[in-house]
Protein backbone atom coordinates (compact mmCIF):
# COMPACT_ATOMS: atom_id res chain seq x y z
CA UNK A 1 0.00 0.00 0.00
CA UNK A 2 1.88 2.93 -1.30
CA UNK A 3 1.03 6.45 0.57
CA UNK A 4 0.87 9.54 -2.04
CA UNK A 5 2.84 11.63 0.47
CA UNK A 6 6.12 13.82 -0.79
CA UNK A 7 9.29 14.07 1.02
CA UNK A 8 8.90 17.43 3.31
CA UNK A 9 4.97 17.97 2.60
CA UNK A 10 3.49 19.14 5.74
CA UNK A 11 0.94 16.87 7.44
CA UNK A 12 -1.73 17.12 9.82
CA UNK A 13 -1.67 14.42 13.30
CA UNK A 14 -4.97 13.19 14.80
CA UNK A 15 -4.38 11.49 17.79
CA UNK A 16 -6.76 8.39 18.98
CA UNK A 17 -7.33 7.32 22.09
CA UNK A 18 -8.60 3.02 22.32
CA UNK A 19 -12.19 3.45 20.85
CA UNK A 20 -11.22 5.41 17.97
CA UNK A 21 -12.27 8.91 18.97
CA UNK A 22 -10.51 11.79 18.01
CA UNK A 23 -8.58 13.55 21.25
CA UNK A 24 -6.41 16.22 19.36
CA UNK A 25 -5.09 17.79 16.30
CA UNK A 26 -1.43 18.02 16.02
CA UNK A 27 0.83 19.26 12.65
CA UNK A 28 4.13 17.27 11.35
CA UNK A 29 5.96 16.89 8.18
CA UNK A 30 6.57 13.91 6.01
CA UNK A 31 10.46 12.79 6.23
CA UNK A 32 10.82 9.33 4.08
CA UNK A 33 9.41 6.32 2.88
CA UNK A 34 10.92 3.21 4.68
CA UNK A 35 8.73 0.65 2.84
CA UNK A 36 5.07 1.11 0.82
CA UNK A 37 3.29 1.45 4.50
CA UNK A 38 6.17 2.08 6.63
CA UNK A 39 7.14 5.74 6.64
CA UNK A 40 8.96 8.56 8.96
CA UNK A 41 7.54 11.76 9.89
CA UNK A 42 8.60 15.02 12.29
CA UNK A 43 7.53 14.85 15.81
CA UNK A 44 4.37 16.47 15.81
CA UNK A 45 3.60 19.83 17.79
CA UNK A 46 1.08 21.28 19.94
CA UNK A 47 0.66 25.32 20.44
CA UNK A 48 4.23 25.49 19.64
CA UNK A 49 5.55 22.22 21.59
CA UNK A 50 6.66 18.87 21.03
CA UNK A 51 4.44 16.21 21.64
CA UNK A 52 6.22 12.56 21.80
CA UNK A 53 3.62 9.99 20.95
CA UNK A 54 3.71 6.57 22.54
CA UNK A 55 4.71 3.69 20.31
CA UNK A 56 1.35 1.69 19.57
CA UNK A 57 -0.41 4.95 19.69
CA UNK A 58 -3.23 4.92 16.78
CA UNK A 59 -3.11 8.25 14.81
CA UNK A 60 -4.92 9.62 11.64
CA UNK A 61 -2.65 11.41 9.29
CA UNK A 62 -4.10 14.12 7.07
CA UNK A 63 -2.04 15.58 4.18
CA UNK A 64 -3.92 17.89 1.25
CA UNK A 65 -3.77 17.72 -2.63
CA UNK A 66 -5.41 20.47 -4.58
CA UNK A 67 -8.86 18.56 -4.87
CA UNK A 68 -8.99 18.23 -1.20
CA UNK A 69 -7.63 16.70 1.68
CA UNK A 70 -7.09 13.04 2.45
CA UNK A 71 -6.42 10.81 5.53
CA UNK A 72 -5.30 7.43 6.35
CA UNK A 73 -5.15 5.35 9.68
CA UNK A 74 -1.65 4.72 10.98
CA UNK A 75 0.16 3.58 14.49
CA UNK A 76 3.38 4.46 16.03
CA UNK A 77 6.05 1.83 16.00
CA UNK A 78 8.82 4.10 17.37
CA UNK A 79 10.76 7.44 17.72
CA UNK A 80 14.35 8.74 17.69
CA UNK A 81 16.28 11.54 18.05
CA UNK A 82 18.63 12.97 15.27
CA UNK A 83 18.77 16.45 13.52
CA UNK A 84 14.99 16.44 14.58
CA UNK A 85 13.00 14.10 16.33
CA UNK A 86 11.44 11.41 14.28
CA UNK A 87 8.67 8.99 14.52
CA UNK A 88 7.98 6.20 12.50
CA UNK A 89 4.58 5.20 11.59
CA UNK A 90 2.86 2.03 9.61
CA UNK A 91 -0.07 3.12 7.53
CA UNK A 92 -2.91 0.50 8.66
CA UNK A 93 -5.96 1.86 6.32
CA UNK A 94 -6.58 2.66 2.69
CA UNK A 95 -6.00 6.31 1.38
CA UNK A 96 -9.75 8.21 2.15
CA UNK A 97 -10.98 11.45 1.09
CA UNK A 98 -11.84 13.76 3.71
CA UNK A 99 -15.30 15.61 4.41
CA UNK A 100 -15.60 19.46 4.12
CA UNK A 101 -16.49 19.64 7.66
CA UNK A 102 -13.50 17.38 8.73
CA UNK A 103 -11.02 20.07 7.70
CA UNK A 104 -7.67 20.40 9.86
CA UNK A 105 -8.02 23.31 12.26
CA UNK A 106 -5.87 26.09 13.46
CA UNK A 107 -6.13 28.53 16.42
CA UNK A 108 -5.14 31.52 15.44
CA UNK A 109 -6.38 35.42 16.07
CA UNK A 110 -5.89 37.34 12.77
CA UNK A 111 -8.48 40.06 11.54
CA UNK A 112 -11.20 39.47 9.54
CA UNK A 113 -13.90 41.91 8.26
CA UNK A 114 -17.32 40.52 8.21
CA UNK A 115 -19.48 42.38 5.93
CA UNK A 116 -23.69 41.24 4.82
CA UNK A 117 -26.43 42.38 3.11
CA UNK A 118 -28.81 44.89 5.34
CA UNK A 119 -31.72 46.74 4.18
CA UNK A 120 -31.31 49.19 6.88
CA UNK A 121 -28.22 51.11 5.63
CA UNK A 122 -27.97 53.60 3.05
CA UNK A 123 -25.07 51.36 0.68
CA UNK A 124 -27.26 48.18 1.46
CA UNK A 125 -24.62 46.50 3.42
CA UNK A 126 -23.06 46.32 7.11
CA UNK A 127 -19.19 45.19 7.81
CA UNK A 128 -17.92 44.18 10.95
CA UNK A 129 -14.43 44.22 12.69
CA UNK A 130 -13.96 40.63 13.76
CA UNK A 131 -10.94 38.45 14.46
CA UNK A 132 -10.60 34.58 14.38
CA UNK A 133 -10.69 32.13 17.10
CA UNK A 134 -9.47 29.78 14.35
CA UNK A 135 -9.56 28.48 11.06
CA UNK A 136 -9.67 25.81 8.32
CA UNK A 137 -9.76 24.75 4.94
CA UNK A 138 -13.65 24.81 5.37
CA UNK A 139 -14.48 27.34 7.75
CA UNK A 140 -13.55 29.46 10.34
CA UNK A 141 -15.19 30.78 14.07
CA UNK A 142 -14.44 34.66 15.04
CA UNK A 143 -15.19 37.13 17.89
CA UNK A 144 -17.43 39.69 17.34
CA UNK A 145 -18.87 42.44 19.70
CA UNK A 146 -21.77 41.85 17.43
CA UNK A 147 -24.45 39.50 17.03
CA UNK A 148 -25.11 37.68 13.91
CA UNK A 149 -28.27 36.30 14.56
CA UNK A 150 -30.44 36.35 11.57
CA UNK A 151 -27.56 36.66 9.20
CA UNK A 152 -27.67 33.86 6.74
CA UNK A 153 -25.04 34.39 4.28
CA UNK A 154 -21.50 36.81 4.66
CA UNK A 155 -18.23 37.60 3.36
CA UNK A 156 -15.07 37.32 5.21
CA UNK A 157 -12.10 39.39 4.40
CA UNK A 158 -9.78 37.56 6.11
CA UNK A 159 -5.78 39.04 6.86
CA UNK A 160 -3.27 36.21 6.86
CA UNK A 161 0.32 37.42 6.44
CA UNK A 162 -0.55 40.38 5.62
CA UNK A 163 -2.56 38.71 2.46
CA UNK A 164 -6.42 39.39 2.21
CA UNK A 165 -8.41 36.87 1.17
CA UNK A 166 -11.95 37.16 0.73
CA UNK A 167 -14.17 34.00 0.89
CA UNK A 168 -18.16 33.68 0.66
CA UNK A 169 -19.69 31.71 3.85
CA UNK A 170 -22.71 30.93 5.41
CA UNK A 171 -23.33 30.96 9.57
CA UNK A 172 -23.31 27.74 10.91
CA UNK A 173 -23.27 28.89 14.81
CA UNK A 174 -23.84 32.35 16.83
CA UNK A 175 -23.30 31.77 20.49
CA UNK A 176 -23.04 34.41 23.09
CA UNK A 177 -20.31 34.24 25.66
CA UNK A 178 -19.00 36.04 28.54
CA UNK A 179 -15.92 37.75 28.04
CA UNK A 180 -14.50 41.71 28.32
CA UNK A 181 -13.16 41.89 24.36
CA UNK A 182 -16.41 40.52 23.02
CA UNK A 183 -19.62 39.32 23.55
CA UNK A 184 -20.32 36.47 20.45
CA UNK A 185 -18.47 33.56 18.98
CA UNK A 186 -19.50 32.88 15.49
CA UNK A 187 -18.85 29.83 13.34
CA UNK A 188 -19.29 29.69 9.32
CA UNK A 189 -19.01 27.66 6.61
CA UNK A 190 -17.12 28.40 3.83
CA UNK A 191 -19.51 28.31 0.05
CA UNK A 192 -18.51 28.62 -3.61
CA UNK A 193 -15.07 29.29 -2.83
CA UNK A 194 -12.31 28.61 -5.17
CA UNK A 195 -10.13 25.36 -4.11
CA UNK A 196 -6.95 27.66 -4.99
CA UNK A 197 -8.13 29.99 -2.23
CA UNK A 198 -9.03 26.63 0.22
CA UNK A 199 -5.64 25.47 -0.89
CA UNK A 200 -4.04 29.20 0.06
CA UNK A 201 -6.14 29.08 3.51
CA UNK A 202 -4.52 25.13 4.46
CA UNK A 203 -1.31 25.88 2.83
CA UNK A 204 -1.34 28.87 5.40
CA UNK A 205 -2.47 26.69 8.27
CA UNK A 206 0.46 23.81 7.85
CA UNK A 207 3.31 27.10 7.27
CA UNK A 208 2.25 28.49 10.31
CA UNK A 209 2.36 25.06 12.61
CA UNK A 210 5.54 24.33 10.65
CA UNK A 211 6.84 27.88 11.92
CA UNK A 212 6.24 27.37 15.58
CA UNK A 213 7.36 23.54 15.49
CA UNK A 214 11.03 25.39 14.17
CA UNK A 215 10.62 27.86 16.73
CA UNK A 216 10.26 25.22 19.05
CA UNK A 217 13.44 23.30 18.01
CA UNK A 218 15.46 26.36 18.18
CA UNK A 219 14.52 27.69 22.16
Amino acid sequence: MKIPVKVGEKIGIIVLDEDGNEKHCLVSQFLETVKDDVMDIAMPIREGRLIPLHINSLIKVVYYKENGQYCFLAKVLGRRKAAIHILRIQALSNVEKIQRRDYFRLNIVTPVKVCYEDAHEEDGHTCVDAFTLDISGGGLRFASKQSFAGVDRLTCQINLRDKILSANARVVRNSSVYSEDYSYEVGVEFINIDPRMRGEIINFIFEEQRRLMKMNRNN
